[in-house]
């Protein structure tokens, strides 16, 4: 599934640091969805570096519901080739 980034929060977590949670836009179904990071897990390292306007591809199957497994591993895609159509999806929802 191809997803843009729409929104970034950073809030505190009640076991100390901060929790990331980055909120998308579906560009092949158009409906919205969110994962939750920390530096305190492995897998920030695949999502640390993603900000809002990226365009990235997840497998669908780590997808549950809204919700995207902050395990899967985001492949970041082309801006250049893809943003232009990415802005285009979000207008037409």
């Amino acid at each position: 599934m191809r997803l843009i980034v729409i929104k970034k929060l950073t809030k505190p977590s009640y076991r100390g640091g901060f929790f990331h949670y980055l909120f998308f836009k579906s560009l092949d179904d158009g409906k919205s969805y969110r994962t939750c990071i920390s530096k305190e897990f492995r897998n920030y390292k695949w999502w640390c570096d993603i900000k809002v306007g990226d365009v990235i591809e997840v497998n669908d199957v780590m997808i549950e519901g809204r919700l995207i497994d902050a395990d899967t591993i985001p492949k970041i895609l082309s801006i250049d080739s893809v943003y232009t159509k990415s802005i285009q999806s979000i207008d037409k929802v």
